[in-house]
């Protein structure tokens, strides 16, 4: 077992279809039961590419709070300092 270390990038595959990815899938299922962790400003860079797509059309705001629940609900360990 590895623990992943996530970016912004592989959250928007889980977040906006036309982003999504098979590798993407299979990542999520694995972080799903093992876990991962990632830096403390992955959360802000998520909230700007859910707004920005929000403001672009691309998902509504019912689909905004629905995505931020399921990356919220996800065992993700913040880590404050990456160093």
């Amino acid at each position: 077992m590895s623990l992943c270390v996530l970016d912004c990038s592989i959250l928007a595959a889980w977040v906006l279809a036309d982003e999504a990815s098979t590798k993407a899938d299979k990542l999520l299922d694995q972080v799903m039961v093992q876990g991962a962790i990632a830096p403390s400003i992955l959360s802000f860079e998520i909230m700007n590419v859910l707004i920005s797509a929000e403001k672009r059309g691309w998902i509504t705001s019912a689909q905004m709070s629905a995505q931020l629940s399921l990356v919220g609900n996800l065992p993700i360990h913040i880590v404050s300092d990456p160093s």
